[in-house]
């Protein structure tokens, strides 16, 4: 039997802050080695 990975890291991006100083939360998941980004419906402050 194969094992596979799995990971989930939850990050916000500085870089796309927004007028109010809020900043979206954004997901990544990885399935063995391939990853993929999800933006959440969740805000956070940027500072």
């Amino acid at each position: 039997m194969n094992r596979s990975t799995f990971r989930l890291m939850p990050y916000i991006n500085r870089a796309k802050t927004r007028a109010d100083g809020t900043t979206a939360i954004l997901l990544r998941i990885t399935i063995d080695g391939k990853k993929t980004v999800m933006q959440t419906s969740s805000t956070a402050s940027a500072s």
